[in-house]
């Protein structure tokens, strides 16, 4: 096998294992500090905590012209199991409200997009208590701590009693050695109730970049082991030479 296969042999096994490293850290994502981009569906999202303490109603008023939040709308359930899914690269099948997944502690991306989209449970904490929900309850947290992300949705619960709005939940648990992260769509908050709790999920067409569609590691893996293959010319990316 000559200098040049193996050169590329070696190339491929790189961007191959990549690939599928990937998976291990958030994919997909560019961040812009007030935001992120979905690089998949091209969808920016704001962070859940500049929405902190505003009602539905509250960010309602803000999303027209000439408001905090002009260019932004709700998101939807649907596109919040999407985002979730995308970025983590881990399909949890959430398309609608009432649902939920349970993650394994093995993976650590739920945290990472905590950490970009802003922990709710600790926004809450440091305003009421000026201390971290771990930092004042340490008996509960024996093995770690525990973030969290809690956005409203443009989902609403029909509830005679409401009107209520759907949530969506981004939580990492590592408070015990068992413990979880998940992801759900099934709490609900009144429209005009307001709290560091929980803030919105609010997403906008990209303003900073368009959707390229990634080659497939399986397409990756092909082409590499056919450029092994012991032909007489050697496999390159030009015909003649």
């Amino acid at each position: 096998m000559n200098i040049r296969v193996l050169k590329l042999a070696a190339t491929m096994a790189f961007a191959i294992s990549f690939t599928f490293s990937a998976h291990a850290t958030l994919i997909g994502v560019q961040d812009h500090g007030t935001y992120l981009t979905d690089t998949t569906t091209g969808l920016d999202w704001l962070d859940v905590t500049a929405t902190a303490n505003l009602s539905y109603d509250d960010v309602i008023a803000q999303l027209g012209s000439g408001g905090a939040f002009e260019g932004w709308s709700y998101a939807n359930a649907a596109q919040f199991g999407t985002f979730v899914d995308d970025t983590t690269g881990i399909a949890s099948g959430i398309n609608g409200t009432g649902q939920g997944y349970t993650y394994s502690e093995s993976n650590t991306t739920i945290r990472e997009l905590i950490g970009l989209m802003g922990d709710t449970l600790d926004a809450f904490y440091q305003h009421e208590y000026g201390q971290s929900y771990c930092e004042l309850n340490p008996t509960s947290c024996p093995n770690g701590d525990q973030v969290e992300t809690r956005g409203l949705l443009a989902d609403v619960d029909p509830s005679a009693s409401g009107p209520y709005h759907y949530a969506g939940v981004l939580l990492d648990d590592d408070t015990y050695s068992d413990s979880i992260d998940v992801e759900r769509t099934s709490d609900e908050y009144f429209d005009n109730v307001s709290s560091y709790y929980f803030g919105s999920f609010l997403v906008r067409n990209s303003v900073t970049v368009s959707i390229v569609p990634e080659p497939p590691a399986v397409m990756l893996l092909v082409f590499g082991l056919v450029c092994l293959i012991p032909l007489r010319k050697s496999c390159t990316f030009s015909h003649g030479h």
